[in-house]
């Protein structure tokens, strides 16, 4: 799994922070849909949560965390958000508390 984490400015997102969080998930939507259906799955975004005071999280599931990284690193360093952007690759489920996890550098 892949988890980007959205820093925001205050501890509950204000209305323009939910709407730019929307036209990201927009976006990371159309960049991971398969148009060609022979190609493996890269990956896909199962949803978000504000559960963590201050940020949004996005969780993406995946075959490959490390693949999947590599697919979102560009777009990752264009993203238009103004707070802080971190992303974790975690080695299992998003939901398995025991799963490794590694951060990833956004250069």
């Amino acid at each position: 799994a892949v988890v980007i984490r959205l820093m925001l400015a205050t501890a509950k997102p204000a209305a323009a922070e939910r709407k730019a969080v929307e036209k990201i998930m927009d976006e990371l939507d159309a960049l991971l849909v398969d148009v060609d259906a022979t190609a493996p799955d890269i990956g896909s975004l199962e949803g978000h949560d504000y559960g963590v005071p201050g940020e949004c999280r996005l969780f993406l599931s995946c075959p490959d965390a490390d693949a999947l990284v590599k697919k979102l690193r560009p777009w990752l360093r264009q993203l238009q958000w103004p707070g802080d952007v971190h992303v974790l690759k975690r080695y299992g489920n998003y939901r398995d508390a025991a799963a490794g996890e590694e951060p990833v550098p956004l250069p």
